[in-house]
């Protein structure tokens, strides 16, 4: 940009006062010759020919709201527009030739004939100087202080319309962005409807066969047939129960109703709980690492649940994982519990949706039931207890889910 002034026209502060400026996202819109009526008021006030209000960008000014001018765009190199926006007083040049700052400028010594010039510069909210509000002339001409007051009054009036149409450009935006999340709430709820529906009516008619086959053979019981239906309804009854403790369980934490009940209990005990399913099932073994025989003062159900969670999600999403290990780990000012397994890992893109509502996650390529509820109601229960839960993972390795207590439990 070729200076044609004998000052320098860009600030330190220049990379703000940019940035101020196309957060209004004015230039080269509607808005910007929208204003074009207090160009009008500001030449007939002051009785000139030519008035305008110009943005300063970094290379050009914009003066798409003027009076007496055919171009709305001009080098700022050359714009006494720049000038004014170096400081938050109201610039006046009553005579162009005789001031050593403008004498050179192009518009001063050229065709054009520029003898005079006033501009109120536009000063946003957090004091950035962005535009301005001017008058030209060809004459040189006075400018008392009421003159000034009045420009600068003009100027806050412009700035206070920019400043309240940015307000609703965002109140809009945010509308927008609502209604989005909205709709994609409501899609992600047409869906989970769908998916309980489904996972609820699996075990019950599972449940409902099984039943109607033992009642058929009371009177002629075949022991071997008994044994494999008693089971399968076991199997649905569990399946069962753990969907509706999940919708139950959702639905307090929406409710806020998700309350602690604080007692001190053997870590141990929860771990022989939440694994005896899986050591009679035969299928993975569980082994404790570090110290499991530990005191805790938590809500024991609920943290039962977590682990059972956390256990059963190892199982089925590795299931050629034979080992499953349960740890903990004594930090600083918190206790760390891990559950691993040596699966096929889950995909670095899934790995912040784990903990979302309704997220089902399919990341070994099998299909899985469920409702997508465990992660997230154990997120909550540990959120609750004042603690944290994550999860790492590499690909092809393993996962390792984990959560912490704090030593001292809020009340």
């Amino acid at each position: 940009m070729k200076n044609t002034f004998a000052t320098e026209i860009i600030l330190p502060s220049e990379p703000q006062r940019l940035e101020a400026l196309r957060r209004y996202k004015i230039i080269g819109t509607y808005a910007e010759s929208s204003f074009k009526s207090i160009a009008k008021l500001v030449a007939e006030i002051f009785q000139s020919s030519i008035a305008m209000i110009s943005l300063v960008d970094d290379e050009e000014v914009y003066f798409g709201s003027n009076v007496g001018m055919d171009d709305t765009v001009g080098p700022r190199g050359e714009s006494f527009c720049s000038l004014t926006v170096l400081k938050p007083d109201v610039n006046v040049i009553e005579d162009a030739l005789k001031d050593p700052v403008v004498a050179s400028n192009p518009l001063v010594c050229g065709d054009f004939g520029l003898r005079f010039y006033a501009g109120a510069p536009l000063i946003t909210h957090d004091g950035c100087l962005i535009g301005t509000v001017c008058l030209v002339d060809t004459k040189p001409r006075k400018f008392d202080d009421h003159d000034r007051k009045v420009l600068e009054g003009l100027a806050k009036l412009v700035m206070e319309q920019i400043e309240l149409r940015l307000q609703n450009l965002l109140d809009r935006e945010q509308q927008v962005l609502a209604n989005q999340q909205l709709a994609e709430s409501n899609a992600r709820i047409n869906e989970f409807i769908n998916v309980a529906s489904h996972e609820l009516r699996t075990p019950v008619t599972s449940l409902k066969a099984a039943m109607q086959i033992m009642d058929r053979m009371k009177e002629n019981p075949k022991p071997e047939m008994m044994i494999n239906m008693i089971a399968q309804s076991n199997k649905s009854l569990d399946k069962l129960t753990t969907l509706i403790t999940d919708l139950l369980g959702s639905n307090r934490i929406t409710q806020g109703q998700l309350n602690l009940r604080k007692t001190r209990f053997n870590f141990a005990d929860v771990v022989d709980d939440c694994s005896e399913h899986i050591r009679v099932a035969g299928t993975h073994e569980l082994v404790a690492e570090g110290l499991i025989d530990i005191e805790l003062e938590a809500d024991e159900q609920q943290i039962e649940q977590v682990m059972v969670n956390l256990v059963n999600n190892a199982v089925k999403y590795a299931p050629d994982s034979k080992k499953i290990y349960i740890a903990t780990e004594q930090l600083p000012s918190e206790l760390k519990i891990t559950v691993r397994d040596t699966g096929p890992g889950i995909p670095e893109e899934q790995i912040k949706h784990l903990f979302e509502r309704y997220y089902r996650a399919d990341y070994s390529g099998y299909q899985y039931s469920g409702l997508g509820l465990g992660l997230y109601i154990s997120s909550e229960i540990i959120k609750k207890h004042g603690g944290r839960i994550g999860v790492d993972s590499i690909v092809g390795t393993g996962t390792t889910f984990w959560f912490t207590l704090p030593l001292h439990l809020p009340e």
